[in-house]
C-alpha cells in the first residue's frame, strides 16, 4: 500500500511539489537550451581574417575576451593562389566580422549583405603604392596608387599600416561587442605602443644596409623599402610573379654587375631554386624573406616576421 505524505507545515501538499517540479523543469529547460545566444555574445564576435600577418592584429586586439579570431588562409599559402573550400564558405557566411587586405588579392572574399567588414586597403591614412613591373627599378618605389587603379596589396609590411589597422578594429569590434569595450581599448592601446617599439627596432636594424643594393626575387617589399629607405635595384617577378622582358632581365643583371650587389633575396613559398642561376651567374648570397609569417598564429606573429625580415636582410648585405 503505498503512502501518500502528510501535508504539514514541514511537508507541503502533494500538488505543490508537484508544482514545484513543473518549476524546476521549465528552469533546467531554458539553463538546457537558452543561454547559447548569450554565452555566444559573452565570448566576442566571430572574426575571420585571411593572411597571418592581419590574423596578428586582430589576435593580440581580441586577447582577454574569451574569443579569438580564426585565420582562413593558414599554412605557406600565398593569397595569389588560394582557392576557397566548402569548410572556407561555412565559416565566412558565419563570421560577425570578416578582415582582409582588399582589392585582388583576396578579392575571392564575398560578403553576404549586411556583414561587417574591415578592409585594410581602405582605411583612412592608408597609401596605396602602385604596381612596378619585374626588371630593374634602381631603388624607386612606384608613387601612390590613384583611385581604381590596381595597387601593389603587401600593405602589412609597414607598421604604420598595422598601428591604423590596430585602431579600425578597436572601432568595429567595440561597436559589435560593447561588453568588452574597455579590453579592446586596452588592448589597442598595447599593440600601438609594441608596434611603436618594433618600428624603432626595425629602423635601427636596417639603416646600416639602407643604401646596399640587392636583387629581389618577387616584387613584395615595396612598403618594406619605403619605410626603411632600402634600395633594392629590382625583381625577377613582380606582384603577380610574372617574369620581366628579355630588355628589362638583362638591364637588371647588368646594374647588379655594376653595383657590387651582394644578395638575392628569395621567400618560403618559392624556394632557393628560384635564385640559383642568378646567383651563380653574379656571385650572390642568397638571402630568405618571409611576407606572410610562420606559426604559432597569435598576437606575436607580426612582429616576429617583421623582426626576422629585417635581420635576414641585415645580415646577408652585411655577409654575417
Amino acid at each position: 500500500m503505498i503512502r501518500l505524505p502528510v501535508a504539514t507545515a514541514k511537508n507541503p501538499p502533494f500538488r505543490c511539489r508537484i508544482g514545484c517540479l513543473k518549476a524546476a523543469f521549465i528552469i533546467l529547460t531554458g539553463l538546457l537550451f537558452y543561454p547559447q545566444a548569450a554565452l555566444a555574445a559573452a565570448e566576442g564576435p566571430r572574426v575571420i581574417v585571411t593572411i597571418r600577418p592581419l590574423h596578428s592584429i586582430a589576435a593580440a586586439m581580441m586577447a582577454g575576451t574569451g574569443a579569438a579570431p580564426a585565420l582562413l588562409i593558414a599554412g605557406n599559402t600565398s593569397p595569389h593562389d588560394y582557392r576557397l573550400k566548402p569548410s572556407d564558405h561555412r565559416r565566412l557566411a558565419t563570421a560577425g566580422l570578416i578582415v582582409r587586405i582588399g582589392g585582388e588579392a583576396d578579392g575571392f572574399v564575398r560578403p553576404r549583405a549586411g556583414q561587417a567588414v574591415l578592409v585594410l586597403a581602405d582605411l583612412p591614412g592608408i597609401v596605396r603604392l602602385r604596381r612596378r613591373q619585374a626588371g630593374l627599378w634602381d631603388g624607386k618605389t612606384a608613387g601612390p596608387a590613384a583611385p581604381g587603379e590596381p595597387f601593389d596589396p603587401h600593405l602589412w609590411l609597414d607598421p604604420r599600416n598595422m598601428m591604423l589597422l590596430a585602431a579600425a578594429l578597436y572601432q568595429q569590434l567595440s561597436t559589435l561587442d560593447p561588453a568588452h569595450g574597455a579590453i579592446y581599448r586596452r588592448n589597442r592601446d598595447r599593440v600601438r605602443a609594441s608596434l611603436v617599439s618594433l618600428d624603432s627596432e626595425l629602423r635601427r636594424l636596417l639603416a646600416p644596409v639602407s643604401k646596399t643594393p640587392y636583387i629581389l626575387f618577387h616584387d613584395a617589399f615595396q612598403y618594406l623599402e619605403r619605410a626603411y629607405d632600402l634600395h633594392p635595384l629590382g625583381a625577377l617577378r613582380d606582384v603577380e610573379a610574372t617574369p620581366p622582358s628579355p630588355r628589362r632581365l638583362s638591364a637588371l643583371y647588368r646594374a647588379a654587375g655594376k653595383s657590387g650587389s651582394q644578395c638575392v633575396f628569395t621567400e618560403p613559398q618559392f624556394g632557393e631554386d628560384a635564385v640559383q642561376s642568378i646567383a651563380r651567374r653574379l656571385g650572390l648570397r642568397i638571402g630568405i624573406l618571409d611576407p606572410l609569417g610562420t606559426p604559432p598564429d597569435d598576437g606575436s606573429a607580426y612582429a616576429r616576421m617583421m623582426r626576422a625580415n629585417a635581420l635576414a636582410i641585415s645580415a646577408c648585405l652585411k655577409n654575417e
